[in-house]
C-alpha cells in the first residue's frame, strides 16, 4: 500500500471529471481539514464538497480534491520492490 500524500510529493490526477486525468503535479500545500465546494476550472462542473490540495504544475498552480490524486512514489522507493516480468514471444 502506498504512503499518504504529503507536501512535496509528486501526484497524478486519476479521478474526477476527466479534464485533468493523467496530469502530474507537485503538492505545494494541504488543507484537508477544510471542505470546500469545488468547481473544475476547465469544464465548470461542480464536483461537490471536497478537501482540497494545492498543487504546482508546469502550466499552472491550482487546487484539486484529495480524492482525485494518486501519489507517484520516488524511484528509490521502487528499487526495493520485487517485480516479476513475463516476456511473451
Amino acid at each position: 500500500m502506498s504512503e499518504p500524500i504529503k507536501v512535496g510529493d509528486l501526484v497524478m490526477v486519476v479521478r474526477g471529471c476527466g479534464c485533468y486525468l493523467g496530469e502530474p503535479y507537485r503538492v505545494k500545500a494541504m488543507d484537508i481539514g477544510n471542505k470546500i465546494y469545488f468547481r473544475c476550472i476547465r469544464c465548470r462542473k461542480y464536483q461537490g464538497i471536497q478537501p482540497l490540495v494545492e498543487v504546482h504544475g508546469n502550466r499552472r498552480d491550482g487546487y484539486f480534491p484529495l480524492s482525485w490524486l494518486k501519489r507517484i512514489p520516488p524511484l528509490d522507493e521502487l528499487e526495493g520492490v520485487d517485480e516479476k516480468e513475463t516476456l511473451h514471444a
